[in-house]
């Protein structure tokens, strides 16, 4: 019922103004706390226009479970747009739920996904999010991007000239690039020299 239900409000929703968005929210909300499969995909899909009309403590408290749920996911279409649009909703989060939520989540996605377009996804997010990030963050970020630079390096190194191979590992590497001179841009010169370029 519920994925027969949802396309009906999520089209209503986008048709309302915030004020009356908060009558529907409540069912809304309802529906988001057992999204998973189909319903779980329309919400993520749905997301970058429903926190627009929605507070910050409800994109909070609802919506960013609810995308870190989709980055939890098995399915790498799931995880990517799950990731895309948390960055989106970022925001409207506290810096502490997206160190404690969505970092380490874009952190397993860019080093223990079999899928180099969901590891290039994850790199980018991290760059995007960069400039929101203490000095121990952008660390961490740097150690993660080390982690995955190591692993497509050693791939490499053990696969055959599989031209396929080749150029998601240079996604890979050139997404990790991006993120490396995101973070030396917000973390200085000092940063750069100490953490970036070793």
């Amino acid at each position: 019922m519920r994925p027969l239900v949802l396309p009906i409000l999520l089209a209503i929703s986008e048709t309302q103004d915030k004020r009356q968005f908060e009558r529907i929210l409540p069912f809304l909300l309802k529906l988001m706390e057992v999204a998973n499969g189909p319903t779980l995909v329309l919400f993520i899909q749905s997301s970058p226009k429903l926190q627009t009309k929605m507070s910050s403590d409800v994109v909070e408290k609802h919506l960013y479970p609810l995308l870190m749920k989709g980055c939890d996911s098995n399915e790498p279409s799931t995880q990517m747009q799950a990731a895309q649009s948390a960055v989106t909703s970022a925001e409207k989060v506290s810096y502490t739920v997206i160190r404690q939520t969505l970092l380490p989540r874009l952190h397993n996605m860019a080093t223990k996904s079999l899928h180099a377009h969901v590891r290039v996804v994850a790199l980018r997010c991290m760059g995007n999010l960069s400039q929101r990030m203490d000095k121990q963050t952008l660390e961490a970020m740097v150690t993660s991007v080390k982690a995955v630079l190591a692993q497509v390096t050693s791939t490499a190194n053990r696969s055959s000239n599989s031209t396929s191979s080749s150029s998601d590992n240079l996604e890979i590497v050139m997404a990790g690039v991006e993120v490396l001179q995101s973070v030396a841009q917000h973390g200085g010169v000092e940063f750069a020299c100490v953490h970036v370029l070793p």
